[in-house]
């Protein structure tokens, strides 16, 4: 001790200059900790945030997706076309056996009493439910969230009218889904060990499991949920947690993860840090920047790769050989970071993809169809070239759906879509524009070309054989052509559509099954 304290005696220049140096070493390593931890944590909390955010509003396309698949279920069993109460509830029954995701499915009347049940004996009276009075006044309808009494189930009622022949309301078609089939899709983006989704309805009852109790047995909720941030769990656990709305609102999804799983690393850090100030004051400055170094740089990375999906480059991975030094607990938190980026990038572009083409015809929808078409015609009018707009229309297709049916309908809007498609040249734009209706945008096309391709089309849609469920028929198409000649751009797009248009009308009054041509 007499030794060290006369390396540090204040009474020599030498033990001064000690003194003096180790002092502000001191101060340094101490600015340098505290400045270090600080930005640690607030990196940390920001790239939480952001996977949270981007989890919640995947979380959201997911269960919206799901509930316009239900929707889609239930407005395909209204489209049908019923003749006795036993042939509906066979039919009924075979649906509910594959679509596990239905509790049941009921044929109401329009007093609200249930005519035909799939699952069970006992006639259910919907005359009171608001969503069956929306129902009966033609609008497809989802209802609140209801607990079955005898199950404790949750589950929502999707209900679609029946139409007859004269468009009037004949009957609705109810069908009960449970939530519990939304499970699967929380579960998917459950993540790390504590990190967890769930959602709450209006009523601020939970929808869905929590990572470690049943519905039915867990007692409360986060009671500020509601709020982004910081906040303390129904368990007593600090969490960070980021919310957002879905289903007009209803609904409240919520992702959230422990602060101790958080800062894990976080206090691995603080504990080499104190390590490193010790061992600092034998080694100085090697080990501080080695020290810095390995646990600065990972935390970097991945902040960087968190701004970098904020910005939309989903699929984005930190390269594992900047980490290849680093602790266990970074290296870890790295690897989930990736692998949630391509899960988070692979349903991105299924999403993308579904947002873009209609499903039916396989072709662009109207959305995109559009957007296609003015970047196109933008191209055009810059470049002073010629283009062509095509309008389609399956003839008398009224006809086919009354006569075989709207599902044999949908069959010839999809023969006759990839028809038009293959008829085509790579380049050209074609989409679905409504019902039974296309469009096709040719770019930089002489008016022979044009019509030779609109020609082939027509061509092709009368050769074509559709073929329904023992049914085989033929059908026939009149297009509507707009040729775009001069360089005087003085019409926009949506009168050049226009004019194939009334292009089509003209060739339904000449008989259908042609060719009418536009010259603007």
């Amino acid at each position: 001790m007499s030794r060290f304290s006369s390396c540090f005696n204040t009474d020599s220049l030498k033990g001064n200059l000690r003194f003096f140096i180790l002092n502000i070493l001191l101060f340094v390593i101490l600015s340098v900790t505290v400045f270090l931890i600080f930005m640690t944590k607030s990196q940390l909390n920001k790239t939480y945030y952001n996977e949270l955010n981007a989890i919640v509003k995947l979380q959201k396309q997911s269960v919206e997706k799901w509930i316009n698949e239900r929707e889609l279920d239930i407005k395909f069993l209204a489209s049908q076309s019923y003749t006795n109460s036993k042939k509906i509830k066979q039919f009924f029954e075979s649906f509910v056996l594959n679509q596990s995701e239905f509790y049941s499915i009921s044929y109401v009347s329009k007093n609200g009493n249930t005519l035909v049940e799939s699952t069970f004996d006992t006639k259910h009276y919907f005359g009171d439910e608001e969503f069956f009075l929306d129902a009966i006044d033609g609008m497809d309808t989802i209802s609140k969230v209801r607990i079955l009494d005898d199950s404790k189930m949750p589950i929502i009622y999707f209900s679609s009218p029946v139409f007859d022949e004269y468009n009037e309301v004949l009957a609705v078609v109810v069908g009960a889904v449970r939530l519990s089939s939304i499970q699967n899709l929380v579960e998917d983006f459950r993540f790390s060990k504590t990190g967890e989704t769930y959602i709450i309805n209006e009523e601020n009852k939970l929808l869905t499991k929590r990572k470690y109790e049943d519905i039915i047995s867990l007692n409360g909720i986060d009671d500020r949920y509601k709020s982004d941030g910081f906040y303390t769990s129904y368990s007593g656990d600090d969490v960070l947690g980021v919310t957002t709305k879905a289903l007009f609102d209803r609904w409240t999804i919520v992702a959230q993860i422990a602060t101790t799983e958080m800062y894990k690393v976080f206090k691995t850090f603080i504990a080499y840090m104190s390590l490193f100030v010790i061992v600092l004051l034998i080694m100085i400055i090697p080990i501080i920047l080695h020290f810095s170094n390995k646990i600065e740089r990972p935390l970097k990375s991945l902040l960087k790769g968190s701004k970098t999906i904020e910005n939309g480059e989903y699929g984005h991975n930190i390269n594992s050989d900047s980490i290849t030094h680093s602790t266990v607990e970074i290296r870890e938190l790295t690897h989930s970071f990736n692998s949630m980026s391509n899960k988070l990038n692979s349903v991105i572009g299924e999403l993308k993809l579904s947002s873009t083409i209609d499903v039916l015809s396989q072709l662009f929808n109207r959305r995109e169809l559009m957007r296609l078409s003015t970047l196109a015609y933008k191209k055009a009018k810059k470049e002073n070239t010629t283009f062509s707009i095509l309008m389609i229309d399956i003839d008398h297709f009224k006809k086919i759906n009354d006569n075989y049916g709207h599902r044999i309908g949908d069959v010839a809007i999809s023969s006759v879509s990839n028809t038009i498609k293959t008829s085509l040249n790579a380049s050209d734009i074609a989409g679905r524009y409504g019902g039974e209706e296309f469009l096709v945008f040719i770019e930089n096309s002489t008016l022979e070309q044009s019509e030779q391709i609109a020609q082939r089309i027509r061509s092709n849609v009368e050769d074509l054989e559709i073929r329904g469920e023992e049914v085989i028929f033929k059908a026939t198409c009149s297009i509507g052509l707009f040729y775009k000649d001069s360089i005087d751009f003085t019409l926009s797009l949506e009168d050049m559509i226009e004019l194939a248009d009334q292009s089509l009308y003209r060739a339904k009054e000449n008989g259908r099954n042609k060719v009418e041509i536009t010259i603007g």
